[in-house]
Parts: C-alpha cells; structure tokens; sequence
C-alpha cells in the first residue's frame, strides 16, 4: 500500500482511515453514503481543527481523464488591475441540477443538445417545458456534470456519464453544476460600459 496511507493508522487517524476506507471501498454495495460519511467527516473536521492545511498527501481523488486539482497561490488574484474581475463571475450563484434516470430521461438528452461549445445553455424556443429540467435557464454555465470538469466533456465521456460510469452504481442520477450569474450585476457592468464608451 501507499506508505503515507499507512502512515495514518501507525499515527493513530483511526476516524480518518474508517472515512477513507468506507468511502472508497471497491464495492460500490459497501461503499458509505453520503448521508452514512458525514458525520465520520464532522469527526474527522474536528479532530484536524487548528491545522491550517492538510499533509500534501492527503489530495482529492481524481477520476481518469480529469485534471488535477491546483492549489491557489496567495497574493494573486483574478482582478485586472484596476480593482475590478471583468472576466470572472465567480461570484455568481452556483446552481446544482440532479436528473434522475439519466440513461432514459429525454431532459438529459436534451440538456446535451442546449450547451453551447463554452458551457452556456441556450434554450430553443422549440424545446417544450416538460422536455428539460425545470430550473434551467438560459446564460446559465455548466462547470461541471457528474464531477467531469466541463471542459473535459467528450461523446464518449457524455456517453459514460450517461451510464453511469462516474457514479456510484450503474444510471445513478447526474448532478449538473452550472453558474447563475447575477441579473444585477450583469446589469451594472452593463451600464458601466455604456457610460465608459459615451
């Protein structure tokens, strides 16, 4: 095994070791619940509060074809320089979707069909209501399906999510993170820029 894995049991992190064992097992039948881990994670929170940062060995699982997780470098932020983030929208709502039944569920399908190349939904007018999810709305962005960053969407990755494959059993539902940014803001950049050009 991984000798800094080990290291944890040696070093007495028995409620961190049951946490990763019971959430990662190989079977995906044996494997905890969100709803059974949480409490074992508050445990594990508070016997880590007051460290500010976790051993660089302990790293978010990444499935293949994703990307790493970066870890951010103080002092440097997103603003162009003059106090303003005109490109970021971090600071939009984060809205998350769940299609139950993916592999069979025409909203899922359809969903594919509305996101431009960047990540942006544009709905039809053509599309009925009852044909996509309900809370999705037009300039919405996907960041995310299944835990799949947007940018690493294939046919094929579509295709696996689809199934199932980044799932915990085969057709569990899909999670669709997207950002909703804020009409007001969207305004006021709006408005700053008309007022800049005039």
């Amino acid at each position: 095994g991984d000798p800094d894995y080990e290291s944890l049991k040696t070093k007495g992190h028995d409620e961190l070791v049951e946490l990763f064992d019971n959430m990662l097992a190989s079977q995906p039948g044996a494997r905890w619940s969100a709803a059974e881990a949480l409490p074992k994670a508050e445990v594990v929170a508070r016997a880590f509060n007051g460290i500010k940062q976790l051993p660089e060995f302990v790293m978010p699982a990444v499935r293949p074809g994703q990307h790493a997780p970066s870890r951010p470098i103080e002092g440097v932020s997103g603003e162009d320089g003059n106090g303003e983030d005109d490109e970021d929208d971090s600071d939009g709502e984060l809205i998350f979707l769940t299609f139950i039944n993916p592999s069979h569920n025409i909203k899922v399908n359809m969903l594919r069909k509305m996101w431009l190349p960047d990540g942006t939904i544009k709905i039809p007018d053509t599309v009925r209501p009852e044909y996509r999810h309900s809370q999705l709305r037009d300039g919405d962005v996907i960041e995310e399906v299944a835990g799949v960053p947007f940018a690493d969407i294939t046919d094929s990755t579509w295709n696996l999510i689809k199934e199932g494959a980044f799932g915990a059993v085969r057709n569990a539902p899909i999670v669709v993170k997207l950002r909703r940014k804020h009409v007001a803001k969207q305004a006021a950049k709006a408005a700053k820029k008309v007022k800049r050009h005039s």
